[in-house]
Protein backbone atom coordinates (compact mmCIF):
# COMPACT_ATOMS: atom_id res chain seq x y z
CA UNK A 1 0.00 0.00 0.00
CA UNK A 2 2.78 2.45 0.90
CA UNK A 3 4.65 1.71 -2.34
CA UNK A 4 1.45 2.05 -4.35
CA UNK A 5 0.58 5.44 -2.83
CA UNK A 6 4.16 6.62 -3.23
CA UNK A 7 4.18 5.71 -6.92
CA UNK A 8 0.73 7.20 -7.49
CA UNK A 9 1.61 10.61 -6.07
CA UNK A 10 5.11 10.62 -7.55
CA UNK A 11 3.85 10.09 -11.10
CA UNK A 12 0.33 11.59 -11.03
CA UNK A 13 -0.10 14.89 -12.86
CA UNK A 14 -2.85 17.47 -13.16
CA UNK A 15 -3.72 20.06 -15.80
CA UNK A 16 -5.60 23.33 -15.29
CA UNK A 17 -8.33 24.44 -17.68
CA UNK A 18 -9.02 28.18 -17.99
CA UNK A 19 -11.23 29.55 -20.76
CA UNK A 20 -10.97 26.22 -22.63
CA UNK A 21 -7.18 26.40 -22.62
CA UNK A 22 -5.13 23.73 -20.85
CA UNK A 23 -1.90 24.24 -18.95
CA UNK A 24 1.12 21.98 -19.09
CA UNK A 25 1.17 18.97 -16.79
CA UNK A 26 1.77 19.90 -13.15
CA UNK A 27 3.35 17.52 -10.65
CA UNK A 28 2.12 18.31 -7.10
CA UNK A 29 4.99 18.35 -4.62
CA UNK A 30 2.94 17.96 -1.45
CA UNK A 31 -0.57 17.37 -0.11
CA UNK A 32 -3.19 15.50 -2.16
CA UNK A 33 -5.48 16.41 -5.00
CA UNK A 34 -8.69 18.26 -4.16
CA UNK A 35 -11.52 15.82 -3.53
CA UNK A 36 -9.26 12.75 -3.69
CA UNK A 37 -10.95 9.91 -1.72
CA UNK A 38 -7.51 8.88 -0.45
CA UNK A 39 -7.12 12.21 1.37
CA UNK A 40 -8.53 11.06 4.78
CA UNK A 41 -6.51 7.83 4.67
CA UNK A 42 -3.23 9.56 3.86
CA UNK A 43 -3.76 12.26 6.48
CA UNK A 44 -4.49 9.66 9.17
CA UNK A 45 -1.39 7.66 8.20
CA UNK A 46 0.75 10.79 8.50
CA UNK A 47 -0.81 11.75 11.85
CA UNK A 48 -0.05 8.27 13.21
CA UNK A 49 3.64 8.80 12.41
CA UNK A 50 3.65 12.32 13.86
CA UNK A 51 1.99 11.31 17.13
CA UNK A 52 4.39 8.37 17.46
CA UNK A 53 7.28 10.86 17.30
CA UNK A 54 5.92 12.97 20.17
CA UNK A 55 7.90 12.22 23.37
CA UNK A 56 5.80 10.65 26.13
CA UNK A 57 6.51 13.45 28.57
CA UNK A 58 5.32 16.11 26.15
CA UNK A 59 1.91 14.46 25.93
CA UNK A 60 1.22 15.44 29.54
CA UNK A 61 3.42 18.55 29.65
CA UNK A 62 2.86 20.44 26.39
CA UNK A 63 5.38 23.17 27.22
CA UNK A 64 8.22 20.87 28.27
CA UNK A 65 9.09 19.63 24.78
CA UNK A 66 8.96 21.05 21.29
CA UNK A 67 8.39 18.67 18.44
CA UNK A 68 8.63 19.51 14.76
CA UNK A 69 6.42 18.40 11.87
CA UNK A 70 8.49 19.98 9.13
CA UNK A 71 10.30 16.73 8.38
CA UNK A 72 6.95 15.34 7.24
CA UNK A 73 6.55 18.25 4.81
CA UNK A 74 3.89 19.87 7.00
CA UNK A 75 3.44 23.36 8.38
CA UNK A 76 1.03 24.48 11.07
CA UNK A 77 -1.59 26.88 9.72
CA UNK A 78 -2.77 29.04 12.60
CA UNK A 79 -6.09 29.81 10.92
CA UNK A 80 -6.90 26.08 10.86
CA UNK A 81 -5.75 25.31 14.42
CA UNK A 82 -8.05 24.81 17.41
CA UNK A 83 -7.71 22.95 20.70
CA UNK A 84 -9.84 21.28 23.35
CA UNK A 85 -8.44 21.01 26.89
CA UNK A 86 -10.24 18.41 28.99
CA UNK A 87 -9.43 17.95 32.68
CA UNK A 88 -11.18 15.29 34.82
CA UNK A 89 -12.71 16.46 38.09
CA UNK A 90 -12.48 13.80 40.79
CA UNK A 91 -14.88 15.60 43.13
CA UNK A 92 -17.77 15.89 40.70
CA UNK A 93 -16.85 12.91 38.49
CA UNK A 94 -17.12 15.14 35.43
CA UNK A 95 -14.87 16.54 32.71
CA UNK A 96 -13.99 20.23 32.80
CA UNK A 97 -13.26 22.20 29.64
CA UNK A 98 -10.43 24.73 30.02
CA UNK A 99 -10.74 27.76 27.74
CA UNK A 100 -7.53 29.60 28.68
CA UNK A 101 -5.01 29.60 25.78
CA UNK A 102 -2.21 27.07 26.38
CA UNK A 103 -0.79 26.32 22.93
CA UNK A 104 0.86 28.34 20.18
CA UNK A 105 1.28 27.79 16.43
CA UNK A 106 3.52 30.00 14.34
CA UNK A 107 4.10 32.28 17.31
CA UNK A 108 0.37 32.89 17.80
CA UNK A 109 -1.99 31.50 20.41
CA UNK A 110 -4.18 28.61 19.29
CA UNK A 111 -7.84 29.40 20.09
CA UNK A 112 -9.36 27.18 22.77
CA UNK A 113 -12.86 25.91 22.09
CA UNK A 114 -15.58 26.03 24.71
CA UNK A 115 -18.52 23.64 25.12
CA UNK A 116 -20.56 25.78 22.72
CA UNK A 117 -18.09 25.59 19.82
CA UNK A 118 -17.12 22.81 17.43
CA UNK A 119 -14.23 22.10 15.08
CA UNK A 120 -14.39 20.49 11.63
CA UNK A 121 -12.02 17.59 10.96
CA UNK A 122 -12.15 15.64 7.69
CA UNK A 123 -15.70 16.76 7.03
CA UNK A 124 -17.01 15.87 10.51
CA UNK A 125 -17.89 18.32 13.28
CA UNK A 126 -16.41 17.57 16.72
CA UNK A 127 -17.18 18.99 20.16
CA UNK A 128 -15.50 18.20 23.47
CA UNK A 129 -17.60 15.02 23.77
CA UNK A 130 -16.89 13.74 20.26
CA UNK A 131 -18.75 13.96 16.92
CA UNK A 132 -21.87 16.11 16.94
CA UNK A 133 -25.02 16.07 14.84
CA UNK A 134 -24.50 18.62 12.10
CA UNK A 135 -27.07 20.23 9.89
CA UNK A 136 -27.07 19.23 6.23
CA UNK A 137 -28.53 21.61 3.67
CA UNK A 138 -29.56 19.47 0.71
CA UNK A 139 -32.51 21.49 -0.57
CA UNK A 140 -30.43 24.24 -2.27
CA UNK A 141 -28.43 21.59 -4.14
CA UNK A 142 -31.58 19.74 -5.20
CA UNK A 143 -33.06 23.03 -6.43
CA UNK A 144 -29.99 23.60 -8.60
CA UNK A 145 -30.54 20.22 -10.26
CA UNK A 146 -34.24 20.97 -10.77
CA UNK A 147 -33.55 24.37 -12.35
CA UNK A 148 -30.76 23.08 -14.59
CA UNK A 149 -31.70 22.27 -18.22
CA UNK A 150 -31.21 18.54 -17.77
CA UNK A 151 -33.04 15.47 -18.96
CA UNK A 152 -34.64 13.38 -16.18
CA UNK A 153 -32.06 10.60 -16.47
CA UNK A 154 -29.26 13.18 -16.26
CA UNK A 155 -30.71 14.58 -13.03
CA UNK A 156 -30.89 11.07 -11.56
CA UNK A 157 -27.28 10.43 -12.57
CA UNK A 158 -26.07 13.60 -10.84
CA UNK A 159 -28.13 12.75 -7.75
CA UNK A 160 -26.78 9.20 -7.44
CA UNK A 161 -23.18 9.88 -8.47
CA UNK A 162 -22.39 13.24 -6.89
CA UNK A 163 -25.03 14.65 -4.55
CA UNK A 164 -25.88 11.69 -2.31
CA UNK A 165 -22.24 10.47 -1.94
CA UNK A 166 -21.30 14.03 -0.96
CA UNK A 167 -23.05 13.59 2.39
CA UNK A 168 -22.37 9.89 3.01
CA UNK A 169 -18.90 10.45 4.52
CA UNK A 170 -19.99 12.93 7.21
CA UNK A 171 -23.15 10.98 8.06
CA UNK A 172 -21.29 7.69 8.51
CA UNK A 173 -18.29 9.03 10.45
CA UNK A 174 -20.19 11.70 12.36
CA UNK A 175 -23.36 11.59 14.41
CA UNK A 176 -26.83 11.63 12.97
CA UNK A 177 -30.40 10.83 13.91
CA UNK A 178 -33.36 8.96 12.45
CA UNK A 179 -35.26 12.20 11.98
CA UNK A 180 -32.44 13.77 9.95
CA UNK A 181 -32.06 10.70 7.72
CA UNK A 182 -35.81 10.51 7.10
CA UNK A 183 -35.85 14.24 6.33
CA UNK A 184 -33.12 13.83 3.70
CA UNK A 185 -34.98 10.91 2.10
CA UNK A 186 -38.19 12.95 1.93
CA UNK A 187 -36.37 15.87 0.31
CA UNK A 188 -34.81 13.59 -2.30
CA UNK A 189 -38.12 11.90 -3.12
CA UNK A 190 -39.91 15.25 -3.42
CA UNK A 191 -37.26 16.56 -5.83
CA UNK A 192 -37.36 13.41 -7.96
CA UNK A 193 -41.17 13.59 -8.13
CA UNK A 194 -40.88 17.11 -9.51
CA UNK A 195 -38.38 16.48 -12.30
CA UNK A 196 -39.91 13.12 -13.26
CA UNK A 197 -43.45 14.56 -12.95
CA UNK A 198 -44.63 11.59 -10.90
CA UNK A 199 -48.06 11.52 -9.21
CA UNK A 200 -48.18 12.02 -5.45
CA UNK A 201 -49.54 8.53 -4.77
CA UNK A 202 -46.33 6.79 -5.93
CA UNK A 203 -45.07 4.82 -2.87
CA UNK A 204 -41.68 5.59 -1.36
CA UNK A 205 -40.47 2.06 -2.06
CA UNK A 206 -40.50 2.84 -5.79
CA UNK A 207 -37.70 5.38 -5.35
CA UNK A 208 -35.38 3.15 -3.32
CA UNK A 209 -36.07 -0.32 -4.77
CA UNK A 210 -33.39 -1.77 -7.08
CA UNK A 211 -33.77 -1.07 -10.79
CA UNK A 212 -34.05 -4.82 -11.48
CA UNK A 213 -37.15 -4.87 -9.28
CA UNK A 214 -38.76 -1.96 -11.10
CA UNK A 215 -37.58 0.88 -8.85
CA UNK A 216 -35.26 3.84 -9.40
CA UNK A 217 -32.46 2.45 -7.22
CA UNK A 218 -31.91 5.69 -5.27
CA UNK A 219 -29.95 5.21 -2.06
CA UNK A 220 -32.01 5.56 1.12
CA UNK A 221 -30.21 7.46 3.86
CA UNK A 222 -32.40 5.93 6.58
CA UNK A 223 -31.37 2.35 5.77
CA UNK A 224 -27.91 2.77 4.21
CA UNK A 225 -26.18 5.09 6.71
CA UNK A 226 -26.77 2.84 9.77
CA UNK A 227 -25.62 -0.21 7.78
CA UNK A 228 -22.38 1.48 6.66
CA UNK A 229 -21.77 2.83 10.16
CA UNK A 230 -22.23 -0.62 11.69
CA UNK A 231 -19.78 -2.15 9.20
CA UNK A 232 -17.10 0.43 10.06
CA UNK A 233 -17.52 -0.05 13.80
CA UNK A 234 -17.33 -3.83 13.40
CA UNK A 235 -14.02 -3.43 11.58
CA UNK A 236 -12.69 -1.48 14.57
CA UNK A 237 -13.47 -4.38 16.89
CA UNK A 238 -11.70 -6.92 14.66
CA UNK A 239 -8.80 -4.69 13.58
CA UNK A 240 -5.20 -5.88 13.94
CA UNK A 241 -4.27 -2.36 15.04
CA UNK A 242 -4.25 -2.31 18.85
CA UNK A 243 -5.41 1.30 19.18
CA UNK A 244 -8.35 0.64 16.85
CA UNK A 245 -9.39 -2.35 18.98
CA UNK A 246 -9.34 -0.20 22.11
CA UNK A 247 -11.59 2.36 20.43
CA UNK A 248 -13.83 -0.44 19.15
CA UNK A 249 -14.41 -1.69 22.70
CA UNK A 250 -15.38 1.74 24.05
CA UNK A 251 -18.80 2.60 25.44
CA UNK A 252 -19.39 5.12 22.65
CA UNK A 253 -18.89 2.49 19.94
CA UNK A 254 -21.20 0.03 21.73
CA UNK A 255 -23.86 2.72 21.94
CA UNK A 256 -23.55 3.53 18.23
CA UNK A 257 -23.74 -0.14 17.27
CA UNK A 258 -26.95 -0.54 19.26
CA UNK A 259 -28.34 2.45 17.37
CA UNK A 260 -27.42 0.80 14.06
CA UNK A 261 -28.96 -2.54 15.07
CA UNK A 262 -32.18 -0.81 16.07
CA UNK A 263 -32.32 0.84 12.67
CA UNK A 264 -31.78 -2.51 10.97
CA UNK A 265 -34.57 -4.08 13.00
CA UNK A 266 -36.94 -1.27 12.09
CA UNK A 267 -36.05 -1.71 8.42
CA UNK A 268 -36.80 -5.45 8.57
CA UNK A 269 -40.15 -4.82 10.23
Amino acid sequence: MVEYLSTLYRTAAVRLEVDREFSDKLLPGRSVRQGDPLSPLILNLIMNEILAEVPDQSKSEPHSQKWCVTKFGLKLAHAKCAAFSLIPSEKTNKIKVITDPQFTAGGREVPKLSVLLTVRYLGVRFAETGPVIQGIEMLPLLERIIRAPLKPQQGLKILETYLIPRFTHSLVLGRTSYSLLRKLDRQVRAAVRRWLRLPNDIPGAFFHSPIKQGGLGILSFETTIPRLTFARLEQLKTSQYEVACVVGSSVWVDRRMRWCKLSRKRDED
